[in-house]
């Protein structure tokens, strides 16, 4: 699910301007739109992705490996090749959650032989290997489900994070809350919650279906 479900891809060309003018975004678009919020001091940032001639929603980004602009894009996975985003955030969690889970029953399972098997039969090498390779492959998804742990109790994606951080790697970064984030509830499993949990919303792009040849929302305007 995590792998072939939509993360939330937004239709292309919704606003095109300019069209007799062989599709020229006008100067007013390259400006960041402020939209009110709860908070008067901490505004909702919009911006017009130049790519699919569209006004993100919040939390959106363009993918430039798939192309295309991904509602609350986390980040774009190359394990599963795929976008991680509103619509699938959670059947990735819970990914990560089985491949740790599995790794541990692995290692639980092969001590649990080595220590009844006292003759050291046969299978011993076996759970040896195993034992090793299970903690070996335990490493990164149980590294990764931690940092989303943490990344998802300051409710913040991968890509507002490495924003706030200026970087492109978050490793040697401590994660802290963002205080320009309007979206943080200051409640560590609220923040879970809203972000682990929430609605997957509709599917504005349906990857199966068919379409006419010249629909707008599969073209990239020059």
């Amino acid at each position: 699910m995590a792998a072939m479900s939509d993360p939330g891809c937004i239709p292309r060309n919704v606003h095109v301007s300019q069209v007799s003018r062989n599709y020229q975004v006008p100067q007013e678009y390259y400006n960041i739109v402020s939209l009110p919020s709860t908070n008067t001091d901490l505004p909702i940032k919009m911006k017009y992705c130049r790519t699919c001639r569209i006004w993100r929603p919040p939390r959106s980004s363009h993918c430039s490996t798939c192309n295309s602009c991904i509602m609350v894009h986390d980040h774009h996975c190359v394990w599963i090749n795929n976008c991680v985003g509103r619509r699938n955030y959670r059947y990735f969690i819970t990914f990560l959650v089985a491949a740790t889970v599995t790794c541990i029953l692995l290692i639980a399972n092969c001590g649990t032989y080595l220590h009844r098997d006292s003759r050291g039969s046969h299978g011993t090498p076996v759970s040896v290997l195993l034992i090793v390779w299970g903690s070996l492959s335990m490493c990164y998804p149980a590294t990764l489900l931690g940092y989303h742990i943490a990344m998802t109790g300051t409710q913040q994606t991968t890509r507002e994070y490495l924003a706030t951080i200026g970087s492109k790697n978050p490793v040697m970064h401590r994660i802290r809350p963002n205080d320009s984030n309007i979206f943080d509830t200051h409640g560590f499993l609220r923040n879970m919650g809203m972000l682990m949990a929430q609605a997957r919303g509709p599917q504005l792009v349906d990857p199966t279906e068919m379409h006419e040849p010249g629909d707008w929302r599969f073209i990239q305007l020059p």
